[in-house]
């Protein structure tokens, strides 16, 4: 049996896994709207935004440049030190958070007491944590573990949600309570299934730190305006609009997170592909085939979001609950929203295969700066059809910036040139 278990194949079980992580969060936000309404869904959306600007710089800092700098290392202790960063700079930022959030609390910007408040900074510090977990054990190609421990996280989330409803117990705060209680079981398997954690020195997490720095001080400012401009308008709808328009939102962006399948699917395809054919053949190759991956993907994302579009009401009313079906028009304007989302790829690939990623950086502060000047009129005025038309500006300020930089460096009609600034 041991035997026929060790020939599936890593990517297999890499996708398998991403299929279960993926297909859980889509899930989970089907169930809690279900069972607690729309209004309880934002107000969890809300929280758990926390925790992901709380993975978004972690990501940023430590497991994508762990990913990038491991396989240059000659230090045997580099993991470790490492792993006790991401320990004590996750702990740093939830103490952050947690002030921030009682701060926010007390000038009445948020909504929430102490207890929850906690648990979310918890959270904030455990998620990121579990994270760096997962991308440890992929380094390392121990593929079934990361696999084992999200089918068991996936299995506990969804037995305790059902079991609290059935009880009739199941609120946000108590649901965010089992979040907690899932994180701290999951990770003392997959934490406890390495050494890391066996010596402590303050010397190897402050090395890493610098080195750590130094490669992501450019992608830690990618990862906060990035948030920044593509939540604000969010945060917008939830201090103009209450928790129900955030809800809305948040419904919505999880219904098409069916298009988010293809976009990783792209993610982990095309940029090496276009690589490849950049090395062995140039720039008119490269070209050539970001066109031809265009062309055959923009119309398969054509077909789903039109499906998407007609289907809008009653996919809304079978997953979410029938009173939620009348927020099919923000599918509609999500669909186009998605279109602009869809076209911004290969030009990001193109951007990143040339090695110029500095257009992707400025679209995010363009994207940022426009959420900041805008969010606050066009969500009084237009309610959810102004978040709509913030998040489709963003997408196309970014599609635009894209386009000017490849085309002053004549990527379209001439050699590509990075000395052109």
């Amino acid at each position: 049996m041991k035997a026929i278990w060790s020939k599936i194949p890593q990517s297999a079980l890499v996708l398998f896994d991403q299929l279960i992580v993926s297909g859980s969060n889509f899930l989970l936000a089907i169930a809690v709207t279900q069972a607690l309404g729309l209004e309880a869904f934002g107000r969890y959306s809300l929280w758990w935004m926390v925790v992901l600007f709380a993975l978004s710089l972690s990501q940023a800092l430590i497991t994508k440049p762990l990913l990038s700098l491991a396989p240059r290392q000659t230090e045997a202790d580099y993991p470790r030190g490492v792993f006790q960063l991401q320990v004590v700079f996750g702990t740093a930022l939830g103490c952050l958070l947690l002030v921030l959030l009682r701060l926010a609390i007390q000038l009445g910007y948020w909504e929430g007491d102490w207890a929850t408040t906690l648990i979310v900074s918890l959270l904030a510090v455990l998620h990121p944590l579990y994270d760096f977990c997962r991308k440890y054990h992929f380094l390392r190609s121990d593929f079934w573990l990361p696999l084992l421990l999200d089918a068991t996280y996936a299995i506990l989330l969804f037995g305790s949600l059902g079991l609290q409803y059935f009880w009739g117990q199941l609120s946000v705060a108590v649901f965010l309570q089992t979040l907690l209680v899932i994180h701290l079981l999951v990770l003392l398997v997959g934490i406890g299934r390495t050494n890391l954690w066996r010596t402590w020195e303050a010397q190897r997490w402050r090395a890493c730190w610098r080195q750590h720095f130094d490669y992501a001080k450019w992608l830690v400012g990618t990862a906060l305006l990035q948030w920044w401009s593509g939540n604000y308008f969010l945060l917008a709808a939830a201090a103009l609009l209450g928790p129900v328009a955030l809800g809305a939102i948040r419904m919505v962006q999880n219904l098409m997170g069916l298009l988010h399948v293809l976009f990783l699917a792209m993610e982990n395809l095309i940029p090496l592909r276009a690589a490849q054919q950049y090395e062995r053949e140039g720039l008119p190759a490269l070209k050539k085939y970001l066109a031809a991956i265009t062309r055959k993907l923009g119309g398969l994302t054509a077909l789903l979001l039109a499906l998407i579009a007609i289907f809008a009401e009653p996919l809304l009313g079978f997953l979410y609950g029938t009173e939620q079906s009348s927020y099919h028009e923000v599918v509609l304007g999500c669909c186009l929203i998605y279109v602009f989302v869809f076209l911004t790829h290969p030009l990001r690939y193109a951007l990143r295969t040339l090695g110029d990623t500095r257009p992707i950086f400025w679209a995010y502060v363009w994207g940022s700066g426009f959420s900041l000047l805008t969010a606050y009129p066009l969500v009084r005025t237009w309610s959810l059809y102004g978040v709509l038309l913030g998040l489709l500006c963003t997408q196309v300020a970014a599609l635009l910036v894209y386009l000017f930089f490849l085309w002053k460096r004549k990527f379209f009609y001439e050699s590509y040139s990075l000395g052109t600034r």
